[in-house]
C-alpha cells in the first residue's frame, strides 16, 4: 500500500467517524424532544395530514359476509415543527430515520373495517420538519354490494381520526385515485378504477366537523364471471 493510499484511508475513516458522531448527536437531540401528541403545542394551530394509498393486493372478497381483504401501503405526510434542526449544526445531515416509539403518528382508523400495520417501519424525518411514514397495512373492510353487477365489486375505504376534529387534524390528499403502480393483479381481479375524496362530517355527539378520506375501489371478479365462485 502506498503512502497516498494509506493517507486516503485515514482521511476517509476520520470523515466517516465525524458523520457518525454528528448523526448520533442529532438523534439524541431529537429523541430528547418530548412529543406526546401529533397536535402542536399551540392548540389554535391545525395539523395537516396528507394521505395517499397504494394498492398492493386484493387478497379475497367474501360474498357471504360482504367483506374485502386487501394489502395496501398507507402513505402519510405531515410537518412537525418541533422536529426541525439546522443542518449546519449537524454536519449537513438532512434526514434521519426514527422508530414510532419516539414520534407519535396520526390516530387514523378505518371507519368501516379493521386495519393492521404489518411491519414496524421507520419514520423519515427531514430537517425542515417534514415527516414521511409509509406503513404496509392489512385491511378487512365491510363492502355491501348491489346486485346489478354480480361480477363487479365496489368498495369504499373511509379513513379518519378517531379523536380529533377537522379544526385539530385536517386531512387532504394529492391523489385523485389510489396509486396502482405496485398492484399485483393476479389471475382473478381486473381493476376498473379508483377514486379519492375528502369529506367533512357532523355527528350528533359533537358540534365540530370530523374529516375522513374515502378511497373507492371498483374491480371485476373474473372468477365470478366465469362461474368459478
Amino acid at each position: 500500500m502506498t503512502l497516498n493510499m494509506f493517507n486516503l484511508l485515514i482521511i476517509s475513516s476520520v470523515l466517516i467517524l465525524a458523520v457518525t458522531c454528528q448523526r448520533e448527536r442529532l438523534l439524541a437531540a431529537l429523541k430528547s424532544t418530548s412529543i406526546q401528541s401529533i397536535l402542536p403545542d399551540n392548540n389554535n394551530d391545525t395539523t395537516r395530514i396528507n394521505i395517499g394509498l397504494s394498492l398492493i393486493n386484493i387478497l379475497d372478497f367474501d360474498y357471504d359476509r360482504q367483506e374485502i381483504e386487501l394489502r395496501v401501503w398507507l402513505e402519510l405526510r405531515w410537518t412537525e415543527k418541533r422536529m426541525q434542526w439546522d443542518k449546519k449544526e449537524y454536519g449537513g445531515i438532512d434526514s434521519v430515520r426514527l422508530s414510532t416509539d419516539f414520534l407519535p403518528t396520526p390516530d387514523l382508523k378505518l371507519y368501516n373495517g379493521d386495519m393492521k400495520i404489518e411491519d414496524d417501519v421507520l419514520i423519515v424525518v427531514n430537517s425542515d420538519g417534514s415527516i414521511y411514514y409509509i406503513p404496509p397495512v392489512h385491511i378487512t373492510a365491510q363492502c355491501p354490494q348491489k346486485r346489478q353487477h354480480p361480477d363487479q365489486i365496489t368498495c369504499h375505504l373511509k379513513f379518519g381520526s378517531w379523536t380529533y376534529n377537522c379544526h385539530q387534524l385536517q386531512l387532504k390528499s394529492d391523489q385523485k385515485a389510489a396509486d396502482v403502480s405496485e398492484f399485483q393483479k393476479g389471475w382473478r381481479w381486473n381493476l376498473i378504477n379508483t377514486t379519492t375524496k375528502v369529506e367533512s362530517m357532523h355527528y350528533e355527539c359533537c358540534p365540530e366537523p370530523y374529516c375522513n378520506l374515502k378511497f373507492t375501489l371498483k374491480v371485476a371478479d373474473k372468477g365470478r364471471s366465469r362461474g368459478w365462485f
